[in-house]
């Protein structure tokens, strides 16, 4: 288990929530911290009144159930459905390559910690903490009151970062994760710089150029570019296409119009986006939108 008490600061109002866990309920809307649309996280509370089914998105998170049940994961596998009961003690890990969906029985009640983070910042996390990639999507995880002090403090931090500063909540977030899941901390710092032009080339209008995200790396292109292939095994024009591919895929699911998405990712007409769509998942906008809409 990564970090001990001694490691982080724990003000009066967290330590009484740590205390009086039941305390959260109260503080379902408003115990959370939100980065833009890259990163949310908090500690909420499931009503027994609501009854609710996810579309089968495609999406990274990671939840940790503090008490309660009545909550289940469903997911295709090798061509079957399996269905995961969450209950009391259970981690989950939603990851954009598995498509699922959570239900919440009526009368069932949950309180959790939860992480989610914007499928675009996916592949850097993964490329971060690469044990993720075999890990099962649930695990248990029996409460720890340090470990939730952890969280807590974690999800507070948060409300003081910014998107500016990619690196400082992507450290922070690598680290909550390695502690939920028990892992060696991974040395992101040293890592930094690539870790950041992922993050610049996922997000990023894309007329700003690779040269430029180099400078905004503090290398030069040169290195920049040999790093990052030895990091992600892909050239940066290349990562570039398939994360904005990726966002494609996104709003096509989500019912958007060919032309509208085209227009979102910058595309300089819809058969520029079709022709580089199909180049690379091999089957056009319109099929694709067919075959997966939510």
């Amino acid at each position: 288990m990564q970090g001990t008490s001694a490691e982080i600061t724990v003000d009066a109002e967290t330590a009484c929530l740590v205390q009086q866990p039941s305390r959260y309920d109260t503080l379902a809307g408003t115990y959370t911290a939100t980065i833009g649309l890259e990163l949310r996280c908090g500690i909420v509370v499931n009503r027994p009144s609501i009854r609710r089914v996810d579309a089968r998105k495609r999406v990274f998170s990671v939840t940790w159930v503090l008490t309660g049940g009545g909550v289940y994961y469903e997911r295709v596998e090798s061509g079957a459905e399996t269905v995961h009961a969450l209950g009391e003690g259970s981690l989950l890990l939603r990851r954009p390559d598995r498509a699922g969906q959570l239900r919440l029985d009526s009368g069932g009640s949950q309180r959790r910690c939860f992480i989610d983070v914007d499928p675009s910042l996916a592949p850097v996390v993964i490329v971060a903490l690469p044990e993720l990639v075999n890990m099962p999507p649930v695990t248990p995880l029996p409460f720890n009151t340090l470990l939730l002090e952890r969280f807590a403090v974690f999800v507070k931090s948060l409300e003081k970062m910014e998107t500016s500063r990619p690196l400082e909540y992507i450290t922070a977030l690598t680290s909550m994760i390695c502690a939920l899941y028990r892992l060696s901390e991974v040395s992101v710092g040293q890592d930094g710089p690539m870790l950041k032009a992922a993050r610049l080339l996922a997000t990023e209008p894309v007329g700003v150029t690779l040269p430029d995200i180099a400078e905004r790396c503090g290398v030069t292109y040169g290195t920049f570019r040999k790093r990052f292939i030895e990091a992600f095994g892909q050239t940066p024009g290349k990562w570039r296409i398939l994360r904005r591919i990726e966002r494609a895929k996104q709003e096509l699911a989500a019912g958007e119009q060919i032309m509208a998405v085209a227009d979102h990712l910058a595309y300089s007409d819809v058969y520029s986006f079709t022709h580089q769509f199909r180049s690379v998942t091999g089957v056009t906008p319109k099929q694709y939108q067919l075959r997966n809409i939510l």
